[in-house]
């Protein structure tokens, strides 16, 4: 919270803090801080301010509250207002850091007249993460977008692994991971999960470990395969897992409802969650901002085969 005294004081030139594990001014710790920043702008023509944030931060622009995020995550961008040029507007930031590496930043970007971000997306079919729709790609889409929203699509196809968020790669674990899946019966997807100590060189030496993976559609029975392959390679260390909680995600793009999951030829329980807006893209909560996904999860050993199957 701000409250009392602050500790240190200084002035910048720009607002563009970014720290890997250091103090931002003497006397301040290196994490769990806050700090509030203010200045006054002025452009010639109407702009649009933006603020990147590792962990959160509140926005006021005039007086006015136009951004609150509370949550820890990663530097990220996140579009505020769009203010009048030829005017002086008083900006007020309030900031604060938890642990790992620390950003925040002021900027700003031009005013495109109709408002659209448009973005060239390849062949393929994607899906617009935030709001849902699915593009044919080959070509530039554009729309407008919300506060916390932004580009993102997925080709239709894709199997994601996701690990759960952690401060740095020292506190990763990779015991649990989510398969973020978004099916597609024209398209697949085939790829491995790369595993080492995450502390030394020696995967330098061959010390490392990949997990393929892949999905597809499969006509005769009507279903959708996730695959999951043994392992191979092995690394020292307590991060070379031997067992894994898996959920595989899968979003309900077709408006088809899932009837069964198997994995590996026997029933598996699943459950049917709803569109969540609140929630970031590419997360591991069982909810997604494009649509509903169905969730199913089991246990795994890094040497097993696992043939997980969707019927529609």
């Amino acid at each position: 919270e701000l409250k009392g005294e602050p500790i240190a004081k200084a002035e910048y030139d720009n607002l563009n803090i970014s720290l890997n594990h250091t103090s931002p001014e003497k006397g301040v710790p290196v994490y769990y801080f806050s700090a509030r920043f203010e200045t006054e702008v002025e452009f010639a023509d109407d702009v649009e301010l933006i603020v990147r944030c590792d962990d959160g931060s509140t926005v006021f622009i005039d007086g006015e509250k136009v951004f609150e995020d509370k949550t820890l995550h990663s530097a990220m961008n996140f579009p505020l207002k769009v203010i009048e040029g030829g005017k002086p507007h008083k900006v007020e930031i309030e900031y604060f850091q938890a642990g790992g590496e620390a950003a925040i930043g002021l900027f700003y970007c031009e005013v495109v007249s109709d408002g659209l971000t448009e973005v060239y997306l390849p062949q393929g079919k994607w899906l617009d993460l935030f709001g849902g729709k699915v593009y044919e790609g080959g070509k530039t889409v554009g729309r407008k977008y919300g506060l916390k929203e932004m580009p993102l699509f997925v080709r239709l196809g894709a199997l994601l692994p996701l690990a759960y968020e952690a401060r740095n790669t020292k506190e990763q674990k990779w015991d649990k991971l989510v398969f973020d899946f978004y099916p597609d019966r024209n398209a697949s997807d085939i790829g491995y999960l790369y595993e080492d100590d995450t502390e030394s060189t020696a995967y330098k030496l061959g010390q490392f470990k990949k997990s393929g993976y892949e999905a597809y559609y499969r006509d005769e029975e009507n279903a959708f395969v996730v695959k999951l392959h043994p392992s191979a390679g092995n690394f020292d260390g307590g991060k070379n897992f031997k067992e894994r909680d898996i959920t595989v995600k899968y979003h309900l793009l077709n408006g088809a409802p899932v009837r069964r999951v198997t994995v590996n030829g026997k029933d598996n329980a699943f459950t049917e969650n709803g569109k969540d807006s609140g929630v970031f893209p590419l997360n591991t909560a069982h909810t997604a901002a494009d649509g509903a996904v169905v969730i199913t999860t089991f246990k795994t050993r890094t040497d097993g085969e696992y043939e997980v199957k969707f019927y529609i």
